[in-house]
């Protein structure tokens, strides 16, 4: 599934990703909202959530009038853009992604060529808008082990923390003092 490339970061002391662009010079990318505006003049272009407008049969009619294709890599395998979009929300369903509003869906203008961009920010999602009690439930804490004391995995140095058990954002910052080391190793095995 095309996906843009993600990446763990820390900057001023805060952990979040960074991205780097799938587009190639000279790319232009045409976010949902505007796409769907070129077919439906009276598409509400800055509303965000609960679109009566934003519909698979708009979104796909969009792709079949605007002849927008899937990435190469998916043509190979003789899928639409449609086909991929779909691929793009079961993800969603996958990860609890909550976010995949008309600006979080794009499509590449390259030249005269219209291609379905890459799936992107999935911030909202793996729970991540959730409290510890709404994930674990209010009897957690009677059901769910005590955490680890911090060990030291194999090939980490020993001030690698233990992320088991927690919840994705306490591994994150958790984690977080550990990824400036971590950078310097990736780009040495890339």
């Amino acid at each position: 599934m095309p996906h843009a490339e993600v990446n763990l970061a820390v900057a001023d002391n805060r952990v979040g990703i960074i991205s780097p662009t799938f587009l190639k010079a000279g790319d232009h990318r045409v976010h949902g909202n505007e796409l769907l505006l070129q077919l439906d003049d009276s598409y509400p272009l800055s509303e965000r959530y609960h679109m009566r407008q934003h519909t698979l049969d708009a979104v796909f009619g969009a792709f079949d009038k605007l002849e927008v294709t899937a990435a190469m890599s998916c043509r190979a395998l003789s899928l639409s853009a449609a086909e991929v979009f779909c691929g793009y929300l079961v993800l969603d369903a996958w990860i609890g992604n909550t976010d995949r509003h008309h600006e979080n869906w794009a499509v590449i203008a390259r030249g005269q060529e219209r291609i379905l961009a890459p799936t992107y920010d999935h911030a909202s999602s793996l729970g991540r808008n959730e409290s510890e009690t709404k994930i674990h439930g209010p009897r957690a804490s009677e059901v769910l082990p005590s955490p680890l004391p911090p060990a030291s995995p194999p090939g980490l140095a020993p001030s690698m923390p233990s992320l088991a058990p927690s919840s994705p954002r306490r591994a994150l910052s958790t984690l977080s003092p550990a990824l400036p080391s971590l950078g310097p190793a990736r780009r040495a095995a890339e």
